[in-house]
């Protein structure tokens, strides 16, 4: 990876809140992701202002630990930092011993760099020695090499301290060993790799509408757009024809004159400020409809405990999403109907009207 690439990969795994590599991401119900510490500076009297859609997210009890770990994030930050240590842009250091001694290779078996005794003591080692050890400088060269990749971290269980390599369908949960003997005793559970396939189906089943609502409320945007543009312009021509008006009359009627265009600049903005709203309640759900569709689509590439931690929120989420999409009103709820109509009497018996 050219420095170029490093840089741009940094950014686009940068948090929106600290502009540094995320550290430990966290997903808010919206869908946008932070480091966990960012969020808990955030945190007001148990609530967190979303800097990115300004939804208001209450916090759970357990804090902000316990929002959904964005564990796709995580390996791509991991990847990057394992290949900026390839490229000697960071300090690396053995990961199998102690010792200050440098570095001459990578395990990408063990996902360790590797100083020259823990080297040698992987040649040696019946256990180690089938291990696709790679040489530094063969990394950093421009010979084509292995492609290495950070290995997946499995989340340990937080009563435990185990990797949760097992799935509870009963509760919907990762869970580890021991829990499966003792909380979980008597569930329907079994080892991720079993569960997965068939939870990924549901978890695709789930956010097969996400592609047409989106499409439907681009197309109510549209209408809501050029409704509003009719709406300008009609009451351009309402203030034109008010303009034509009053400038026939007498002075006197010029106060007059300059209350019935605010009445038509009032109702304008009134028929703006509705729209505006309804606009607002459009692109809040397909923005919520697309961070989704981004979600499903990095799940799709996701390791199995990655797809089986965000499924309930997916789904869930995919429900709430659902339900507020049929709620969306897709007409204008607004009209551009306007209409000046001057009245015959003159001076203080004036009446003029403005037809909606």
């Amino acid at each position: 990876m050219s420095a170029v690439e490093v840089k741009k990969a940094q950014n686009n795994l940068s948090c929106p809140i600290c502009y540094q590599l995320f550290n430990n991401p966290k997903y808010l119900p919206c869908y946008h992701s932070y480091c966990e510490g960012c969020l808990e500076k955030m945190q007001v009297q148990s609530k967190i202002i979303c800097p990115e859609c300004r939804k208001e997210v209450k916090v759970p009890a357990g804090g902000v630990k316990e929002f959904a770990t964005n564990f796709f994030i995580n390996r791509l930050v991991d990847d990057l930092i394992l290949k900026k240590k390839v490229a000697g842009e960071e300090k690396v250091n053995c990961d199998n011993c102690n010792e200050d001694d440098p570095v001459v290779s990578f395990c990408p078996d063990c996902n360790s760099f590797l100083c020259k005794v823990c080297n040698d003591y992987h040649k040696r080692s019946k256990q180690l020695s089938g291990h696709g050890v790679v040489p530094l400088t063969e990394l950093r060269s421009n010979k084509e090499t292995p492609a290495i990749q950070a290995k997946v971290k499995i989340p340990l269980c937080k009563e435990h301290d185990e990797q949760l390599k097992y799935y509870c369908e009963t509760c919907d949960e990762l869970v580890c060993m021991y829990c499966t003997m003792k909380k979980h005793n008597g569930h329907n559970h079994d080892s991720m790799k079993n569960m997965a396939s068939k939870h990924r189906s549901q978890l695709k089943k789930a956010t097969t509408p996400i592609e047409e609502m989106i499409q439907d409320l681009s197309g109510v945007h549209d209408n809501i757009d050029k409704m509003m543009k009719k709406i300008r312009k009609q009451g351009d021509e309402v203030n034109k024809q008010v303009d034509q008006h009053y400038n026939e009359l007498v002075e006197k009627l010029m106060e007059q004159k300059d209350q019935v265009k605010q009445q038509v600049r009032d109702t304008v903005s009134q028929k703006e400020k509705a729209l505006t709203t309804q606009l607002d309640e459009v692109d809040s759900t397909q923005a919520e409809l697309v961070n989704m569709k981004e979600l499903n689509d990095a799940l799709e590439k996701s390791s199995d405990q990655e797809a089986l931690s965000a499924k309930k929120q997916v789904i869930d989420g995919m429900q709430q999403l659902t339900e507020k999409y049929k709620k969306v009103n897709k007409h204008p709820v607004q009209s551009a109907s306007m209409k000046f109509t001057p009245s015959k009497i003159l001076f203080h018996n004036l009446v003029l009207s403005l037809v909606l």
